[in-house]
């Protein structure tokens, strides 16, 4: 079974819905987009009505920023019993746009204006082969925008973005494997300082006494497990002993060090 198949098993195949409906988007956009629910809720940061379409014309400063930051957070907000798939059903239609609108307001832009734009990316790297068309000597950032989490990529040359798109689920899923087994690879034996230097500060950390921080001020060498979030459904968990990295869940296999 490849690495991360028991992982990435928790993604669910949008249910089909009129093609009528899906004749603006492309198929990769499309995919990502659930059968429309009309409801009376409106997405907390997009303003749209559920089953609805994103105005680009609605597009303020603040659009991207808000919806890059907004992963996860509609929980408790909708009603009881909402899950993830009940909020894809009622804003995929409105997250796939407003993405894929993010995706054509980046193409040319550089590097700190889309920052400026809409914050950091998810993922800013290069040396991944899994896109045919992506060099691994290119630099490419992820972002995953919206409680959808709904992945676009943008390829830059120097400074500037000169491609950019939504992830087909396919792209999405050989981009999640290839970072799981890149933690998989590097993090055994690094400290944990090195770690965040290269995958930047994690989702949260739990300290000995099981106490978990998103904002984590733990003094490093009292951190037994950090978690790093790729998606609605996937991530890996990193072990560390005295500061030192001594594992890592990666799908269905975990690497240790011994001591």
């Amino acid at each position: 079974m490849p690495l991360c198949s028991v992982v990435l098993s928790v993604f669910v195949n949008a249910a089909p819905w009129p093609a009528s409906s899906k004749q603006s988007f492309s198929p990769s956009e499309a995919e990502w987009i659930y059968q429309p629910e009309e409801v009376d809720h409106y997405h907390p940061v997009l303003r749209v009505k559920a089953g609805h379409e994103f105005d680009p014309e609605a597009v303020t400063a603040t659009t991207f920023r808000r919806l890059n930051k907004y992963k996860g957070s509609w929980e408790g907000k909708f009603p009881e019993k909402f899950n993830f798939r009940g909020f894809c059903g009622y804003f995929s239609l409105a997250e796939v746009g407003a993405a894929r609108e993010f995706s054509r307001r980046v193409l040319h832009l550089e590097k700190q204006q889309i920052i400026a734009l809409a914050g950091a990316p998810s993922f800013k790297g290069r040396g991944f082969n899994g896109w045919e068309w992506l060099s691994p000597k290119s630099e490419f950032w992820v972002y995953n925008l919206g409680g959808g989490w709904i992945p676009v990529y943008l390829v830059f040359e120097g400074n500037t973005c000169v491609r950019s798109g939504i992830c087909s689920r396919d792209q999405f899923h050989a981009y999640e494997e290839w970072r799981i087994l890149q933690i998989c690879q590097f993090g055994p034996g690094k400290s944990y300082s090195s770690i965040v230097s290269w995958l930047g500060q994690p989702d949260s950390v739990s300290d000995a006494k099981g106490r978990k921080a998103s904002s984590p001020k733990t003094p490093a060498k009292q951190i037994v497990s950090c978690f790093y979030q790729f998606s609605s459904g996937t991530g890996a968990n990193i072990y560390f002993k005295s500061g030192i990295c001594t594992g890592s869940d990666c799908g269905e296999e975990r690497v240790y060090i011994l001591h």
